[in-house]
């Protein structure tokens, strides 16, 4: 669950943003790691489908601004 949602973000992440596909991916990278960077501190969490769903949830969110530079700062 935490691997296949950021994954499957990537293609939105390219057709959303414009990026190319190594940014993409280490923009889901990134964000997996710290989620789940908390976990090694001792904080208790019980995975959910939201938090790793967020990068998708945000390139679906600026759909409305050109490609390029515009979503990206959106």
């Amino acid at each position: 669950m935490l691997i296949a949602i950021p994954m499957s973000s990537i293609t939105a992440h390219q057709e959303m943003l414009g990026i190319p596909f190594e940014l993409a991916i280490l923009m889901v990278t990134i964000n997996s790691f710290l989620y789940n960077l908390h976990v090694c501190f001792g904080d208790p969490v019980s995975a959910g489908w939201i938090t790793p769903a967020i990068p998708l949830i945000g390139a679906w969110g600026v759909a409305n601004f050109a490609a390029g530079p515009e979503r990206i700062h959106a």
